[in-house]
């Protein structure tokens, strides 16, 4: 179980930092990949984030700093995906993903 911060939002520790640093590097690379493939054979590739957690985290040895989280390192991948695919069950979190859709307008974002 995570801790919640005051606002409600997840507060994790450096482990998890780390991860979310590797899955930006990972995406980079995927998505130059994938992006190149829809020169031949690709019609489009999606980003799927079934447990989208938090938009924006608080890092666990220093509260007052925020952390993006898996949704916003992928609407930040360059080259874009064609669609992102957000699911949580936590209501909290889900309002918190749907806000980004105001943030990038030009993304097709789709949350369950």
């Amino acid at each position: 179980m995570s801790r919640l911060g005051s606002e409600g939002e997840d507060i994790i520790g450096r482990w998890s930092e780390e991860k979310l640093d590797l899955l930006s590097k990972y995406l980079k690379a995927y998505s130059v990949i994938m992006n190149e493939q829809k020169k031949s054979w690709l019609r489009a590739y999606y980003y799927i984030d079934a447990f989208a957690g938090s938009v924006r985290p608080r890092a666990k040895e220093d509260e007052q700093r925020y952390i993006d989280g898996s949704p916003l390192r992928a609407l930040q991948t360059e080259p874009r995906f064609d669609g992102y695919w957000f699911v949580d069950v936590s209501p909290r979190r889900v309002e918190r993903v749907q806000r980004l859709r105001e943030e990038f307008p030009n993304h097709v974002i789709d949350v369950r």
